[in-house]
């Protein structure tokens, strides 16, 4: 076996330095904006089944559609008509994450789903099938090079007229499900429950507390580095552990301490990686006495992560004071690795 150089970044390395920016945005569903809709071109052929996404805050609770339509591909303005839909009863439009069920042509669970093919240019659009009401959707605000995305991008309605009114500096954080049971990766959509949250990582003077994320390549392959997104207060140490607690390596990170932001680490020497095999990335402080954060994302169901454009067999893991280590599949450590070379199979 030779190993080929390359470079990439497990998982996806969203903030890269000065190049990338990202927050959260809510784009409103209100009595006089309607309908609202994202849009993408689809990842992969197939049918679709159902749209995960956030309602970010909820004045007035009315029925909701969510939908599927299609897109003008010289105009870029979504079609008048619905292919797909499901009411998102009252009770139900709350500030949380919410699965729409089966998306069909007539609304219920045996209709007709939508088929598509790969590279459609698709809209998910929202709007009120009765009453009006007034919510916000809870969006990805994307910069790059200090630019908004010009694809994918949302549009809305004026009192529910055509989707003319372009808002492009987002998209839904949204997870869209295939009839096959799959969550492809689609630019932006990065689906969460809320925003992302941060945990506590402390040193008291005698054993560390540890948190990061547990893993499989799959492919032979080796690492150079590894990247986390922390507060500040705290230098901070990285390891690669075997599943069995035996070390790969360790380097400490002299961050700036009185910065939060991005951690980049190289390693002292690169780490080989074998196919199939679970391995731990974990970060531990290194100011006794000092609590610091790093940041962690919940998803709704662990077929996200294939929405994020990662690896299925990734989780969330931590263990405090040399404690047993406990495992979260539906929990995303803000972090990755540097993958600097491959396994060729020759």
């Amino acid at each position: 076996m030779a190993f080929q150089a390359i470079d990439l970044k497990l998982p996806i390395l969203w903030n890269p330095g000065e190049q990338t920016s990202w927050g959260t945005f809510a784009a409103p569903l209100t009595s006089t904006v309607y309908p609202r809709g994202f849009i993408f071109r689809a990842p992969k052929a197939g049918t679709l089944k159902t749209v995960g996404f956030n309602f970010n805050s909820v004045t007035t609770a009315e029925d909701v559609n969510v939908e599927l339509r299609d897109v003008s591909e010289s105009t870029h303005i979504p079609s008048a008509t619905v292919d797909a839909f499901r009411l998102i009863p009252s009770a139900s439009v709350v500030a949380s994450w919410v699965n729409s069920g089966i998306l069909s042509d007539d609304g219920t669970d045996g209709g007709l789903k939508k088929v598509v093919t790969l590279g459609q240019r698709l809209c998910v659009s929202f709007t009120w099938p009765g009453a009006l009401g007034n919510i916000t959707f809870r969006c990805n605000k994307v910069l790059a090079f200090g630019r908004s995305p010009n694809f994918p991008y949302g549009r809305s309605g004026v009192s529910g007229g055509a989707m003319t009114v372009s808002q492009d500096n987002g998209q839904l954080k949204m997870a869209l499900e295939y009839d096959d049971g799959t969550f492809p990766f689609v630019a932006l959509m990065m689906p969460m429950v809320g925003n992302s949250a941060l945990v506590q990582i402390q040193h008291n003077g005698g054993v560390i507390d540890e948190h990061g994320f547990r893993f499989q390549v799959p492919f032979d392959c080796k690492a150079s580095g590894a990247w986390a997104s922390k507060s500040a207060l705290c230098e901070f140490d990285v390891r690669i552990l075997k599943d069995n607690d035996s070390e790969l390596v360790k380097v400490n990170n002299a961050a700036n301490l009185s910065r939060a932001g991005m951690l980049f680490t190289t390693f002292p020497s690169e780490v080989t990686l074998l196919a199939n095999t679970w391995y731990r990335q974990v970060y531990l402080a290194k100011t006794v006495g000092v609590l610091s954060q790093a940041a962690v994302i919940t998803l709704d169901k662990s077929g996200h992560r294939e929405a994020w454009g990662e690896p299925t067999k990734l989780e969330y893991t931590e263990r405090y004071q040399g404690g047993s280590w406990a495992n979260d599949p539906l929990r995303r450590f803000d972090g990755g690795l540097f993958i600097s070379a491959i396994d060729d199979g020759v």
